[in-house]
């Protein structure tokens, strides 16, 4: 019964922040792997994971953003 142990306050706004944080970091995290790999060299296999991890990492950062806008 985790409505019990926490405050009814915190169960609706710290969650929603927690998961903007998480989805944040994980955006942040996943930039510097892009950047990385598109640092570290020029062949496919370098350009296919920086791509796919700037893919991921926009994406991260528009549901951070937009968990973010939410909480306003």
């Amino acid at each position: 019964m985790p409505g019990a142990v926490y405050r009814a306050g915190f169960r609706v706004y710290g969650r929603g922040m927690a998961m903007t944080a998480l989805f944040a970091v994980l955006a942040v995290a996943l930039a510097a792997v892009s950047a990385y790999a598109f640092a570290s060299g020029t062949s496919a296999p370098h350009f296919l994971i920086g791509a796919a991890a700037a893919a991921v990492a926009l994406w991260l950062a528009s549901l951070a953003r937009a968990a973010f806008r939410r909480r306003k």
